[in-house]
């Protein structure tokens, strides 16, 4: 019946919808995954290729916006605009034009919607249009806006609409593009302040370091020698970047304990006592206290209290032996011993290469662990503690 068809037609409708709907919201999660995963792609990964990069989000960009004709992605070269991308553009007859960078605009935080369109790309290219129109039919609408990669690069991206198309952009599409750009552009500022607040905290730690070894005249270079021979090693053995990272910053403030310690028995020219020698001992425990109570230097806490820790148990402070020292503080141990028996000290001449292997050879499996010190000695047998040092004299 007449009836019949009407319902039979009216599910077949609603399912079609609803099949769209479906596939619409499929796309939008897989889209948000998408935009999470390259925003973490952008903030964590100390190198990322920007044409890759403006390319995916151009990629996601055309799957959520669905009402415009034509759009491109692109990047801010020296001179001309680099033409990464296209949607019904042929990329490299784009960049053959070679648009001039200054007929783009790179700083403004929101899109830039455009009516008449064309007269923009005719202004750009002057007595070249003819021959680009040949190829490009002239535009009616084009929403641009642009998006910050680093701090040296900027891309962006523009929408378009055809003269004679029944498409014309609505204050929600505006709206909608501007909330990926905000969005896009928070994977940079928060990439930036994050580079920024690392910056920051090592240049403080760094400032403090400097500072004890101005208290401390004896160890003067000594705590950023220490850590680049501890990362030297911890490279060597292939450590994974989080434990380099962490072992090269333990290395750094492992000696950060001696502002406990007054300055008069630091700095003593003569023989300590064994009180005095013994209160020196308590510098580990005084630096492990000091970064614990940062919440960023915590996990290097562990890896400072036990530098001075022996492999046969006879170290300091909680007398651990073996492998129940941080795989870090049996690393920065044998760096600081090189380092300390490599620099004159009160009592003590400056050791040849020569020199501390005999000692490192000696007291292997006794104070030092043993991989960590054959690592150091064929660093040493390299030739390459010998070159360290005059790279850092020179």
């Amino acid at each position: 019946s007449t009836l019949s068809r009407m319902i039979l037609l009216e599910t077949r409708r609603k399912n079609l919808l609803l099949k769209v709907s479906n596939e619409q919201l499929e796309d939008m999660i897989d889209s948000t995954f998408t935009l999470l995963r390259l925003g973490e792609k952008q903030q964590f990964q100390e190198e990322f290729n920007s044409e890759d990069y403006i390319r995916e989000l151009f990629l996601v960009a055309i799957k959520i916006f669905k009402n415009f004709d034509k759009a491109a992605c692109y990047l801010r070269g020296d001179e001309f605009v680099n033409f990464i991308e296209g949607y019904e553009y042929d990329i490299e007859f784009l960049n053959n034009f070679q648009f001039r960078i200054e007929g783009f605009d790179w700083e403004r935080q929101t899109p830039m919607h455009v009516i008449e369109s064309n007269k923009m790309v005719k202004q750009s290219l002057e007595d070249r249009y003819s021959k680009f129109k040949e190829r490009v039919p002239e535009l009616k609408e084009t929403i641009k806006f642009c998006i910050f990669l680093k701090e040296d690069k900027v891309g962006g991206m523009s929408f378009d609409i055809i003269k004679g198309s029944s498409k014309k952009f609505t204050k929600l599409d505006y709206e909608n593009i501007k909330s990926f750009q905000r969005i896009m552009n928070s994977f940079y500022q928060t990439r930036y302040l994050i580079a920024r607040n690392n910056s920051l905290r090592d240049e403080i730690v760094l400032s403090l370091i400097r500072t004890l070894e101005l208290y401390d005249q004896y160890t003067g270079g000594h705590s950023e020698e220490v850590a680049n021979l501890s990362l030297l090693i911890a490279k060597r053995m292939k450590l994974n970047e989080t434990d380099q990272y962490n072992v090269f910053w333990a290395g750094i403030v492992h000696d950060i304990g001696k502002v406990g310690i007054p300055s008069e028995i630091l700095n003593k020219p003569d023989r300590l006592s064994l009180e005095e020698y013994d209160f020196i001992k308590k510098h580990p425990t005084f630096g492990y206290d000091i970064l614990k109570r940062s919440e960023d230097l915590s996990e290097i806490a562990d890896l400072v209290k036990h530098h001075h820790e022996w492999w046969n148990g006879s170290g300091y402070p909680d007398g651990l032996k073996e492998k129940q020292i941080p795989l870090g503080s049996r690393i920065i141990g044998v760096a600081d011993a090189v380092s300390s028996m490599a620099t004159k000290r009160p009592y003590t001449q400056i050791n040849t290469s020569h020199e501390i292997l005999k000692e490192l050879k000696l007291y292997k499996g006794i104070q030092f662990s043993p991989p960590e010190t054959d690592e150091m000695i064929k660093f040493i047998e390299e030739g390459l503690l010998d070159k360290f040092y005059l790279e850092k004299n020179s």
